[in-house]
């Protein structure tokens, strides 16, 4: 446990590479999956996918239906422009946690390094419609609409985010760039 909290420590510090070393110190001491997967999750955010993907797959072996790897996996998938094997790791994360939000979201990114549009916009509505104040979500679903020129949707999107974070620069910068483009008054 100390190594464990020790490492927490050291994200928060922002010093990664201590911190998956802690990560790794603790992994050597237990067996637990969650204590494995939460080392893989610190070297992909140290940028070593590769360390990362062996130890996701180590956490996995001990507990095959785990979302937290199965997510660590897909996201590791996604940064190595691997999205069609991230897709399959994360219908075997909403199949072991329904209820995981993120997983639609993902989904949606994908969808969309895939060249999927509509499978993305669908992914994105699920996951917004589950949760009304992700904003992340609300973010690339709105994104994608103005992408597809659909103003008047990627104003409504924008503009929830806005109800959440109301000085939020970026959206208000998208908002008045989309403003002129609507075909219907909101």
């Amino acid at each position: 446990q100390p190594w464990l909290n020790g490492a927490v420590v050291l994200e928060e510090l922002w010093d990664r590479k201590r911190a998956a070393a802690w990560y790794r110190r603790a992994a050597t001491l237990t067996p637990d999956p969650e204590v494995v997967s939460a080392l893989a999750w610190a070297q992909w955010r140290a940028g070593d996918l590769a360390a990362a993907t062996t130890t996701f797959a180590r956490a996995l072996e001990r507990r095959p239906d785990m979302p937290s790897a199965l997510l660590g996996m897909a996201r590791v998938q996604l940064d190595s422009g691997s999205p069609e094997a991230a897709l399959k790791y994360l219908e075997r994360a909403e199949t072991a946690a329904p209820l995981l939000n993120v997983v639609g979201f993902y989904k949606g990114k994908a969808y969309e390094a895939m060249r999927a549009p509509e499978k993305a916009l669908d992914a994105y509505r699920r996951t917004v419609a589950a949760d009304s104040y992700f904003a992340e979500g609300r973010d690339a679903l709105g994104k994608l609409y103005l992408r597809q020129r659909n103003y008047n949707e990627a104003w409504r999107q924008f503009s929830r985010i806005l109800d959440l974070e109301p000085k939020n620069r970026k959206i208000i910068s998208l908002l008045n760039r989309v403003t002129p483009l609507l075909t219907r008054i909101p």
